[in-house]
């Protein structure tokens, strides 16, 4: 079953948005939301060599495309902010420190600032809809 993902975000302040030209669908002058398409987002992905495609970045909020192929290996580091994982498609294994757990479509992952993590065995190319906090823990 394909399906388009809308991804629309609303801002309860009025903050300054600095996604990528041509990736958004639609936004007010305001940056109070932002609207993108996922399979524009993903047609955009597909030119690219590297794995990850950054599209909306603010200051407390970042997003972006990672897809990973069959035998792709995940180069990650630990990141210094949380991030939650949306799984789009595919199939394939995630650790997090330590633990291990199956992946696939509709999955969603958090995972902790500095929390050693990387997707593995990937069976189906993986995509993923990454959001970056922007604010560390106090």
């Amino acid at each position: 079953m394909k399906f388009t993902i809308t991804i629309l975000l609303v801002f309860m302040t009025n903050l300054s948005v600095m996604s990528q030209p041509n990736l958004e669908e639609k936004s007010d002058s305001a940056g109070n939301y932002v609207l993108f398409n996922s399979e524009h987002l993903l047609n955009v992905k597909e030119g690219m060599d590297r794995p990850y495609l950054p599209f909306f970045d603010n200051p407390n909020l970042s997003m972006g495309i990672y897809k990973l192929k069959v035998g792709a290996i995940d180069q990650q580091n630990p990141h210094e902010i949380d991030e939650i994982y949306y799984t789009m498609s595919g199939k394939c294994k995630f650790e997090v420190e330590g633990d291990s757990m199956d992946v696939m479509a509709g999955s969603i992952l958090f995972v902790k600032a500095d929390a050693i993590h990387r997707f593995y065995d990937i069976e189906e190319d993986v995509t993923l809809l990454v959001f970056f906090t922007k604010s560390k823990e106090q």
